[in-house]
């Protein structure tokens, strides 16, 4: 057994990441209110406000490695409170702030059998005192209705790599995929790993 590197440890922690972040990113919320505060009349979670004349726009350019068997990709942005202070909080012996994630569902367009290019609204949510803001995107990669590989990330991942390089393992539960970095990794233990990349384009 070979002793994992710094690398292979930050790579984990990243997969790990990702996992909770495109698998359990609504059930954990959904789970937490009440449990944590019982039943009865809780406050709820604030809303957010559609904003009626939206017009900053992000593209998210989309490819897949030729042979990948993807013929769809669907995308998500995950919006989240950017100022707790405008939110109920929970009673004792909790008194965390009450708020939930919103996935919103993205007009895609495929450009050719490999590429693909999302239409991000960015300011679709006016900005009231809650100040709601996109913190990530969640890209599933489809062969009809079945997910050959679950992509996207925080924006913090697009600010430090972008494009976004990826590697999917559609055999991995869930099929998440990692930092193109273990691409070596996984084509010598799998059948059917295929690359992305994901790119942001103002």
């Amino acid at each position: 057994m070979t002793t994992p590197t710094s690398d292979d440890v930050a790579d984990l922690a990243n997969h790990c990441k990702r996992v909770w972040l495109l698998r359990f990113r609504s059930s954990a919320c959904a789970l937490a209110i009440p449990l944590l505060c019982g039943c009865g009349h809780e406050p709820k979670a604030p809303e957010p406000t559609a904003n009626s004349h939206p017009h900053e726009i992000t593209k998210l350019k989309i490819s897949v490695e030729p042979g990948s068997g993807v013929t769809g990709v669907r995308v998500e942005t995950l919006w989240t409170v950017g100022d707790l202070s405008c939110a109920p909080h929970m009673g004792w012996p909790s008194g965390a702030s009450i708020t939930r994630q919103v996935n919103v569902l993205e007009k895609v367009e495929k450009l050719d059998a490999n590429d693909y290019v999302a239409t991000i609204v960015d300011d679709r949510f006016a900005q009231d005192n809650c100040r709601w803001r996109i913190g990530g995107y969640a890209v599933n990669y489809m062969h009809d209705h079945t997910i050959l590989g679950l992509g996207g990330g925080g924006l913090y991942d697009y600010e430090k790599s972008n494009p976004l390089k990826l590697t999917c393992v559609p055999r991995d539960n869930p099929p998440v995929c990692w930092p193109r970095s273990r691409e070596a990794f996984f084509r010598s233990r799998f059948k059917g790993v295929f690359n992305v990349t994901e790119e942001i384009k103002k």
